[in-house]
């Protein structure tokens, strides 16, 4: 990959749908242009990089078929150590690319606004 003098990092989390199950992604990046920090241009750049990989290179075109041409942020993990594939995200601005999926079926309480302190706890001391 070619070295760029400055970057910005980008963050996005990235949520499936679903009453069955609780799945994120976690997108990180650095990104040349500082307007890829929001994501609806981050996205756009990643479905113009991933779709010029996929037009012009044998393993994304694999990777097409091998998805069902139903090719997703699932699908971006399991592909993103292809060279190729990064040299086009690099091309369209996307450098050091990760993707961390979570996914789980836990229906436990435990959501981003539990209290995590035990106020009874607190009253007994």
């Amino acid at each position: 990959m070619r070295a760029h003098s400055v970057s910005f990092p980008a963050l996005f989390v990235v949520r499936r749908d679903s009453i069955e199950e609780h799945t994120i992604a976690i997108v990180q990046a650095h990104v040349t242009r500082k307007e890829l920090q929001s994501t609806s241009a981050f996205r756009e750049a990643l479905i113009s990089a991933l779709t010029r990989w996929v037009a012009t290179r044998p393993e994304g075109k694999q990777a097409w078929r091998l998805t069902a041409h139903d090719f997703n942020i699932g699908d971006l993990a399991h592909w993103i150590g292809t060279k190729s594939l990064q040299r086009q995200c690099v091309a369209h601005g996307i450098l050091d690319l990760t993707v961390s999926i979570f996914s789980g079926d836990d229906t436990t309480p435990w959501t981003f606004d539990t209290i995590l302190i035990d106020e009874c706890a607190l009253d007994s001391r």
